[in-house]
């Protein structure tokens, strides 16, 4: 019934080798290990009846929240999110090798993606994992999309690699992907910052008209109204002959934005798949 007072119950493991209430790739064979272990405990705590508030009573999402957060603070462990629609995802990505240590709701928020987009996501990217370990590495990043390992695609992989590892996650992965889409969430400093990689090809942290030049043929629009472009890089670093910095750079869009479309078109040819393919997959 609606409204009335609940007996909040801890369920606690108490493990010393395998835990059985573990998630991720742990759970290869779970059965089997849970069986050849001389005991599985489980302990379980009653927690005092939970009495609703009148605002509780007539709102059950806020009731139940709130039992919830109850229960995690007598058990010291965080809550998550995680609905019906991560419980279904979490046997894709098992089998693809991925931890399911993201939920879809925030998925939905900052991607705008819905469960079946995530599972083309999801296939992509076991697709690209070729050592099947949940992570990919500079390596096998450049073998999957065709190309030869270079600076060029060292300085795109380190976008995708949000935390430095090294590897590049399938949270991670969404979220480079999402940065090069066209309908990009992501804030323009963070548009800025994959656009000035692309055209700083010699990684020296400053862009010249050269590689404007190259930059701009490798996205096929030509160098139509590149003498005036680099009319504004001399007035942006007259000192250094046109060679600018990345604040520069980011002025240098603001009085073109032909030159951010370009280098975001070059950054959706490299990567070979955007979350609009993605939508294009599941229609």
């Amino acid at each position: 019934l609606p409204g009335v007072p609940v007996q909040p119950i801890v369920l606690s493991y108490p493990h010393r080798h395998l835990n059985v209430a573990d998630v991720g790739h742990c759970t290869n064979f779970m059965e089997l290990r849970m069986m050849v272990q001389l005991a599985n405990r489980m302990e379980v705590t009653l927690l005092p009846a939970y009495r609703p508030s009148a605002e509780e009573a007539a709102n059950a999402a806020l009731f139940a929240q709130n039992v919830r957060d109850l229960i995690a603070s007598a058990k010291q462990v965080p809550t998550t999110r995680h609905s019906y629609e991560d419980l279904f995802l979490a046997a894709t990505a098992h089998s693809a090798g991925i931890s399911q240590d993201f939920e879809m709701e925030r998925v939905t928020k900052l991607f705008n993606l819905k469960s079946d987009e995530v599972r083309v996501l999801i296939q992509r990217f076991h697709e690209v994992d070729r050592k099947n370990t949940g992570r990919i590495e500079f390596e096998g990043f450049c073998a999957a999309l065709g190309v030869g390992e270079s600076e060029r695609m060292r300085k795109l992989f380190e976008i995708f690699d949000a935390n430095d590892d090294g590897h590049i996650n399938f949270m991670e992965f969404m979220c480079g992907l999402a940065l090069v889409s066209a309908d990009s969430p992501f804030a323009a400093e963070d548009r800025y910052r994959l656009v000035f990689a692309i055209y700083d090809r010699d990684g020296d942290g400053r862009v010249e008209v050269e590689e404007l030049r190259r930059t701009l043929q490798e996205a096929g629009v030509g160098t139509l109204g590149l003498e005036e472009i680099e009319d504004d890089l001399i007035r942006l670093c007259p000192e250094a002959r046109g060679r600018i910095s990345y604040e520069e750079f980011c002025v240098l869009l603001e009085w073109n934005s032909e030159l951010l479309r370009a280098g975001l078109d070059v950054a959706r040819a490299r990567t070979r798949f955007t979350l609009s393919d993605v939508r294009e997959a599941v229609r």
